[in-house]
């Protein structure tokens, strides 16, 4: 996938919320809107270290992306986390501790359970 990279192959098992729903968050932005059987999520079991991670959307894709990525472990990324487009992009939820060289997002719900942790604090934007 453009938006992930990392030196092994990533596991993913595909969902919608629906089905996975006990595991977010009760306020999750997911679970108070309706169209959650129609949205797929991406579920990766364990820590997981990527170089990059890009929550946009492929403009052509070969793939159906995901709406959701849910780590359910530890999120290592040694470069940034981030996305340019405010719409249509993906959320991001872990279950664990988050760390990042870098981070600039916006348009999405982005929920860590553990500590954040981003090498670079003048890095990090919210874009609202």
């Amino acid at each position: 996938m453009r938006y992930i990279s990392s030196g092994k192959d990533v596991v993913w098992s595909k969902f919608n919320v629906d089905q996975i729903k006990e595991q977010m968050p009760a306020d999750s932005w997911w679970i108070r809107h309706s169209r959650v059987n129609e949205e797929l999520v991406w579920v990766h079991d364990g820590d997981l270290t990527l170089e990059f991670l890009d929550l946009d959307w492929q403009e052509e894709s070969l793939v159906k992306e995901p709406s959701l990525l849910l780590i359910r472990g530890k999120l290592t990324v040694t470069g940034s986390i981030s996305n340019e487009n405010t719409d249509g992009v993906i959320s991001l939820m872990v279950l664990g501790d988050l760390e990042a060289g870098h981070m600039a997002v916006g348009g999405q719900e982005v929920y860590v359970a553990g500590c954040s942790k981003i090498q670079d604090p003048r890095s990090i934007m919210w874009l609202v």
